[in-house]
């Protein structure tokens, strides 16, 4: 059976909530991503953050620019420690290609570690639709195929990824949600859902509204281990 773990979606606006978080939860969690919301109010000081307390980091900023901006933007974050980075695959596949290429020459410059290079196919909170399914597919061959070690999906479309692509592709899914649920996360799916199928589950919101959220990670865990 396929491992999945679990990164905490710590996207806190406050310094002193992204403290608690990580504090609240660091005997619990190892992986932890820091997004749009967390990285605008506190940028390198959110990785520097969690790199202090030996935390490996998901860098979700969905880079999508000129290959010489997100070859410099990515070099930062590398500089930063960053476990894992990505870039939106609804861009030029050869603008993708010459990224990672300009980010592999300076890693093996600088001696830097490389982080696992992701592509975003299609955001849960767009609706399904007949073709999406296909669409998805199509951007992670293209990831594949640039070189990419893997994509950011849905659950709804994650087994049709892993039978395609195979056992070392990479899956991350995030809009993970414990039920079924009708808010932005449009395409949610459970953590059983995903079992055996993903490598990595992100959750967010199930956790941090939660009054009791270590009961909501241990819920979590005996979902993708039972």
């Amino acid at each position: 059976m396929r491992k999945c773990e679990l990164i905490f979606a710590l996207d806190k606006p406050r310094r002193r909530d992204f403290i608690y978080w990580i504090d609240a939860t660091k005997d619990l969690i190892s992986f932890y991503k820091v997004g749009l919301v967390g990285f605008t109010s506190l940028g390198k000081d959110a990785i520097t953050l969690l790199k202090k307390r030996k935390k490996k980091v998901f860098l979700d900023l969905k880079f999508f620019d000129i290959p010489n901006t997100m070859i410099g933007a990515s070099l930062n974050a590398i500089n930063w420690g960053v476990d894992m980075l990505d870039f939106h695959l609804a861009q030029d596949k050869h603008s993708l290609a010459e990224t990672l290429d300009g980010i592999k020459k300076s890693v093996r410059k600088t001696k830097k570690n490389m982080p696992a290079i992701l592509g975003v196919t299609v955001l849960t909170s767009e609706t399904t639709s007949s073709t999406i399914q296909s669409y998805v597919l199509n951007l992670a061959r293209k990831a594949k195929e640039v070189g990419f070690d893997g994509v950011v999906t849905s659950g709804k479309e994650a087994k049709g990824v892993r039978k395609k692509l195979g056992k070392k592709f990479i899956i991350v899914t995030p809009g993970i949600r414990l039920k079924r649920s009708l808010d932005d996360q449009r395409r949610a799916v459970t953590p059983k859902d995903v079992k055996g199928t993903s490598d990595f589950i992100v959750v967010g919101r199930p956790i941090y509204e939660s009054k009791k959220f270590r009961k909501v990670i241990d819920e979590i865990r005996i979902d993708l281990e039972g």
